[in-house]
């Protein structure tokens, strides 16, 4: 599994506290939950709280079930 993560770094993430998920595709239910479970830690190491009532983030992620080709980034020794 290939896990990306991508962000305009000029942001400023430390002004925002909570998150929470944009809804997931409906015929990857399972899978959306292991992803959010993954997604939950790594933002709750990060500081942030899940929140479903006004989050100053919403986090999206996408599943392929196909190989994709990734542009622009920095592959070496892959």
């Amino acid at each position: 599994m290939f896990i990306e993560h991508d962000y305009k770094y000029s942001l400023g993430f430390t002004d925002y506290k909570t998150y929470s998920f944009v809804e997931c595709q409906r015929d990857t239910n399972i899978i959306c939950e292991d992803v959010q479970q993954a997604i939950r830690q790594q933002m709750a190491a990060r500081g942030y709280v899940l929140s479903y009532e006004k989050p100053d983030l919403f986090v999206n992620f996408f599943v392929y079930y196909e190989p994709i080709k990734l542009y622009g980034l920095c592959t070496a020794g892959y």
